[in-house]
């Protein structure tokens, strides 16, 4: 009898565990239908707003205007949203209290808050899963604290940030995010302008009045982050008026892809951005990046816009642009690469089409490289002041009429002890060996080169060969 007793209280035991564990992994299911609203489960429903107070997963569908969800709980809570509609004036998402917030976007949802965020968070948000997730409001994804996106993909509309958060991690994600705000315009001073159909920064100046327009204007960013980015097999489509992408601390940038088109700067971090094994298109931009370190390593890189395309600044000791293993592409009004402290580029193509200067460094470092720098509107080809190493092929050509070199320039050539040679007058023409065997190629609308090319040998005599005439090319630094 004992033994039969015992046995039933372990039955009893073990059908109340059972029980437990059953009721505590029941998902709790809110359907939307126009302007009702119906649960399977235990959630307060109470003036057009879904009250989630106890930690669990709780899975959206349906379409419905006027609704908005509240997460005060301090347990997790994991939202489903399987091809759910939301829209209000309100947020849609207001998260105000909770460990952490799993978002898992299944199949097609949108949420549409033209007044204010379609998620506001005090929590931790992870967005995951295959679905697609659309988001038209005021400003986007407003987080105190951290974001990460995996797998999903978002499609983001807003007037003001797209995504603002701490920290934001994206790891095989497909963001498209378009900013569209009006800035407030000085028609004789503004530091913007219309032009062509969108805004145009047209300076940067530590200007009172300047600084004081400027914050006047609606942030309007696609990526605001407050602390670091890590992107990694991630595509990217940004279209913004405010910067693109905008980092206050590090922006780690690996295996992504993507488009850039923006009024103001693409990407902007504080202490550095590292770009690895990436192919990034920056139709257009005020400046393309500008970080106190820049690294761009095993990546195709284009940039066009109206000033500098890497813009490197800090102490001289600290600022560093490194380029390895790139093509890098730019067509921009201002430099090139302005860098105050020290430029690598090893074993990278870089072509630069400019207004200002291609290249200003402090320090440059050029090994294994082919640079060509078009300059079609400022009298110098570059401003350094030391070279340290040029081991490559460097082409400078410029369009200007005046023919600038200066000593500081040629005692810089001389110093190095790389071959180089002046070609003036033409933009049609070859530089050929002996054997015929084309060295250099070049047709184009500029007028005066140098160029610079370590192969160069001193037993060889070397032509330049136009469309009239053939003459021999003497070499600088020619060295046995």
């Amino acid at each position: 009898m004992k033994k039969l007793l015992i046995g039933i209280v372990i039955l009893l035991i073990s059908i109340l565990i059972i029980f437990a564990i059953l009721n505590n992994e029941t998902d709790i299911t809110i359907t939307f239908n126009n302007t009702e609203v119906t649960t399977k489960g235990d959630v307060l429903i109470k003036d057009n707003t879904v009250y989630i107070e106890k930690g669990g997963k709780y899975i959206l569908k349906g379409k419905a205007v006027g609704y908005k969800i509240e997460v005060n709980t301090k347990d997790a809570v994991e939202l489903i949203l399987d091809n759910v509609s939301l829209e209000n004036d309100k947020e849609i998402f207001d998260i105000k209290k909770s460990e952490n917030v799993i978002l898992t976007i299944n199949g097609e949802n949108q949420i549409i808050s033209k007044e204010k965020q379609g998620i506001s968070s005090k929590a931790t948000i992870n967005i995951i899963g295959e679905g697609t997730f659309n988001i038209e409001a005021n400003e986007g994804i407003i987080v105190d604290n951290n974001v990460s996106i995996k797998n999903a993909k978002l499609n983001i509309n807003t007037i003001g940030d797209a995504i603002k958060t701490k920290n934001l991690k994206l790891n095989k994600a497909k963001i498209n995010i378009k900013t569209n705000t009006d800035y407030i315009l000085d028609d004789t001073n503004g530091r913007f302008t219309f032009k062509n159909n969108r805004y145009i920064k047209v300076a940067k100046t530590d200007l009172e009045q300047y600084d004081e327009l400027y914050s006047l204007a609606n942030s309007s960013k696609g990526l605001n982050v407050n602390g670091e980015l890590m992107s990694s097999d991630t595509i990217l489509e940004i279209d913004s008026i405010d910067d693109a992408i905008n980092v206050s601390e590090k922006a780690v940038i690996n295996k992504t892809t993507g488009t850039i088109y923006t009024n103001d700067d693409a990407l902007t971090s504080e202490i550095s951005t590292h770009i690895d094994n990436s192919d990034l298109n920056i139709k257009t931009c005020y400046e393309g990046i500008e970080s106190e370190n820049i690294i761009i390593e095993n990546s195709n890189f284009k940039i066009s816009g109206d000033d500098d395309a890497l813009n490197v600044v800090g102490d001289e000791n600290i600022a560093s642009l490194m380029v390895k293993n790139s093509n890098i592409i730019v067509n921009v009004d201002g430099d090139g690469f302005d860098v105050s402290g020290r430029t690598d580029i090893i074993n990278s193509n870089v072509y630069m089409s400019t207004g200002g200067d291609g290249l200003q460094s402090v320090s440059l470092y050029i090994d294994a490289s082919k640079v060509e720098v078009n300059v079609y509107d400022s009298e110098n080809f570059a401003f350094i002041s030391t070279l340290d190493l040029l081991n490559g092929e460097v082409i400078l050509a410029q369009k200007n009429s005046q023919f600038f070199l200066n000593s500081d320039y040629k005692d810089i050539l001389e110093g190095i002890k790389t071959p180089y040679t002046y070609i003036n007058g033409v933009n049609k023409f070859e530089i050929v060996d002996e054997e015929n065997n084309e060295i250099l190629n070049i047709d184009n609308d500029y007028i005066h080169y140098i160029y610079i090319n370590n192969e160069i040998e001193k037993d060889k005599t070397y032509y330049l060969v136009t469309e009239d005439s053939k003459e021999v090319l003497e070499f600088n630094n020619v060295v046995e």
